[in-house]
């Protein structure tokens, strides 16, 4: 302020209307101390509005924090009870007399309860003389900064409103709580006399509650010269700017005498994404902002609309919202969903593109080409005519798609098929089956209880028994091949005996395949070993199948994420997949753990083999590994990276080795020939054939333990371990 003689004065004014207005007072010196844990001071700013730079607004910041909490943290924000802009704007629009007011200082007309002033307390020099010591001073009334004086200062004009409706009349009090934007009010009537009777009523009423309307403008004169000059708004200025998607909503009336009267409502429009899309979601987005203006001004229009219908000349969005059987990607169902939601497909018509209004929001105009384009306030030309004279808006019609099917058993709709399509794991998806089959048994028991064929009783109180998981697999088994091989397993069902044949035509004629069970197995000439029938005989699956990843993912994890050798094998004892191979490898190469754990790092250029490495030598001649002194004899070399360990380790054996006879071991290691040799620091490239065989360890031992590290002990541990050998 001291530098700032315009701030200073600007001010000073506007804490002096405070004061004067009792907005604000100054705290007594015997007030100051009470009730300490109940005062909140609020620091305070001047600002400038950037297109009203001579009037000042001071801000009390009640988001500053003290000891990490602010006044707007113990605020409770309260509902929000301000209306719809577009609402508000939409009603404003309907008559031809219209005008706008506004309410002086609204926040203010709001007092707080006595008991809170000291929340909302703050230093100023009395006299306005900044040479003088600070005095404390409180308010009396609702601030702009608080995160309840919205909702406050609202809910007092509401209830203005509901005082008033007595004594003023519906209208009157309708208008206060309906026709507000926070404290700016925006009003329209059918003529001059009826604008300045609401005028004169709901200044009345407003004045009641504490409430002043100012700054009136409005389209006629009369109107304003009903009102005094100082109540008269002195600039008003409005701007629009608009780019990208967009749609227009009119209002058609027709009277009794059959005259027509189109009426531009509203227009809306969008920003195209960055993001290239395509144009026919494109459209579907502008179709759903259509739905949303459609909904808002259904709910905001003060009268009743008979019938509501959408117009697009897109012929790929129409054939979205009418489809009734294809399904559709996400962004596309939820969209289209939508619109079905909230729209009946029927209210959806074609219009030609000549006709469409929209493409001035979306694709823009100059403003002289604007000022001449009449059809964008009063609609297009077939709006003012009958319905009987409106051109066709039927959807065109598009080629009739032609879809092979297959008179199959299985279906989407399937309860099985969804079942299977349902469950991510093999185990899962045996016990959710397992369920079922317990709850089958368990009805199966009661109706022949029922009828007295025997004794009521449960088997087991369980559901999960390894003979209901086993018939959980084969019913899964079963239905999925009846789905992959309907023919095979129709004319194998007919013919009994491991030697009936398929057709030639059929993918899996040369495996010889044979029913047994109900099960559909592979053939060949292995019935005689005395080895389980299921590695003989192997359950026949296909490689495209929901079940046969489920089946691989269970083998696959229970191996330690093995590999893909190690997993055929393991498959192969009791399924035969086909084209198993390319199958094992896709899914293997989908599994987040192991892309996780086994992705390579980045590659450099190897040093050049050690001579350790390159000339002959007996075996364990160079080593790396502890105990092979003890186990394997005296050896040559004994190299080890540069980690910690070894090297504290290297450390304490000299310190022994100094304690000891050296004359002693130096003869012993010289007899010996042993020479311990460390490699560089950060070198690990130079113990290749060491690390190599880490690696190897690592690649199983790591999966195990992310399995069984809750329960890991040194038992376990080495328990491992010998796994991994």
């Amino acid at each position: 302020m001291l530098e700032n003689d315009q701030y200073h004065r600007d001010y000073v004014a506007f804490v002096d209307n405070f004061l004067a207005c009792n907005y604000a007072y100054n705290i007594q010196p015997s007030e100051i101390f009470t009730s300490p844990e109940r005062i909140w001071y609020l620091p305070n700013h001047g600002i400038y509005h950037p297109r009203k730079p001579q009037k000042i607004r001071i801000v009390f910041d009640c988001s500053a924090t003290f000891n990490g909490s602010s006044l707007n943290d113990r605020l409770l924000q309260g509902p929000s009870l301000t209306n719809s802009l577009i609402g508000v704007l939409t009603r404003f629009r309907a008559e031809p007399v219209a005008f706008m007011a506004d309410i002086e200082a609204m926040f203010h007309q709001v007092k707080v309860p006595l008991e809170q002033h000291d929340q909302l307390r703050f230093l100023w020099w009395p006299d306005d003389d900044l040479q003088f010591e600070l005095e404390e001073y409180r308010m009396a009334v609702h601030i702009f900064g608080a995160v309840s004086s919205p909702s406050i200062a609202n809910f007092a004009l509401k209830a203005t409103a509901d005082k008033a409706e007595e004594k003023y009349g519906t209208e009157a009090a309708d208008t206060i709580r309906k026709n507000f934007y926070v404290d700016d009010w925006l009003k329209s009537a059918a003529n001059v006399r009826k604008v300045i009777q609401l005028i004169k009523d709901v200044q009345s009423a407003c004045a009641e509650g504490g409430f002043r309307l100012t700054k009136f403008v409005s389209n006629s004169r009369d109107v304003l010269k009903s009102n005094p000059s100082e109540d008269r708004a002195k600039q008003i200025q409005t701007y629009a700017s608009s780019i990208g998607y967009g749609c227009v909503a009119y209002l058609r009336l027709l009277d009794e005498g059959k005259n027509i009267n189109v009426s531009f409502l509203m227009g809306k429009s969008r920003l195209a994404p960055v993001r290239t899309v395509t144009i026919p979601r494109l459209e579907l987005t502008a179709v759903s902002v259509s739905l949303q203006l459609g909904q808002q001004l259904l709910n905001q229009l003060d009268m009743e609309i008979d019938e509501v219908s959408y117009y697009t000349d897109s012929t790929t969005v129409l054939h979205y919202i009418n489809n009734e059987a294809k399904r559709f990607p996400v962004f596309v169902a939820n969209r289209v969903r939508l619109i079905r939601d909230y729209s009946q497909p029927s209210q959806w018509k074609f219009i030609d593109f000549r006709t469409k209004l929209a493409d001035i929001a979306s694709r823009g105009m100059s403003i002289g080409q604007f000022l001449h384009a009449d059809t964008w306030l009063h609609g297009p030309k077939f709006l003012h005519a009958h319905e009987s004279e409106w051109p066709d808006c039927s959807i065109p019609s598009t080629p009739a798609e032609t879809v092979q099917t297959t008179d199959l058993q299985p279906e989407m709709n399937h309860c099985m098929e969804k079942l299977i399509s349902h469950y991510s794991n093999w185990y899962r998806l045996k016990r959710a089956l397992a369920v079922y089959i317990f709850l089958r048994d368990v009805l199966h028991s009661r109706i022949k209880q029922k009828h007295k064929l025997k004794k009521y009783h449960n088997s087991t109180d369980q559901p999960f028994t390894v003979g209901r998981l086993e018939e959980a697999e084969l019913v899964i088994i079963k239905y999925v091949q009846h789905v992959a091989f309907p023919s095979e397993c129709e004319s194998l069902s007919d013919v009994s005996g491991k030697r009936s044949r398929v057709l030639k035509s059929s993918s899996i004629y040369k495996l010889d395949p044979f029913m047994e069970g109900s099960v559909l197995r592979l053939g060949g000439r292995l019935s005689r070993p005395d080895i389980q029938a299921d590695m003989m005989h192997q359950i026949l699956l296909a490689h495209k199948n929901h079940v046969t990843k489920l089946i691989i993912q269970d083998i696959h994890v229970r191996l330690g994420h093995g590999g893909r050798n190690h997993v055929l094998s393991i498959l192969r004892e009791k399924y035969w997949v086909i084209k198993a191979n390319s199958t094992v490898r896709n899914i293997l190469s989908h599994c987040v753990t192991c892309r996780r754990m086994r992705t390579p790092v980045c590659n450099q250029k190897m040093a050049d083999l050690p001579a350790s490495r390159v000339n002959p030598s007996p075996p364990f001649t160079h080593t790396a590994l502890r105990r092979f002194t003890v186990r394997r004899g005296p050896v040559k070399q004994k190299l080890c990276d540069n980690g910690t360990n070894f090297v504290r380790a290297e450390k304490e054996l000299r310190e022994a080795v100094m304690e000891m006879d050296q004359d002693r071991v130096k003869e012993y290691l010289l007899k010996q020939h042993i020479e311990w040799t460390f490699t560089p620091p950060a070198a690990s490239h130079m113990g290749g054939s060491w690390e190599r065989m880490i690696g190897s360890v690592r690649k199983v031992l790591a999966p195990l333990l992310k399995a069984f590290c809750e329960r890991l002990d040194d038992e376990s541990y080495r328990t491992l371990l010998c796994e991994v050998e």
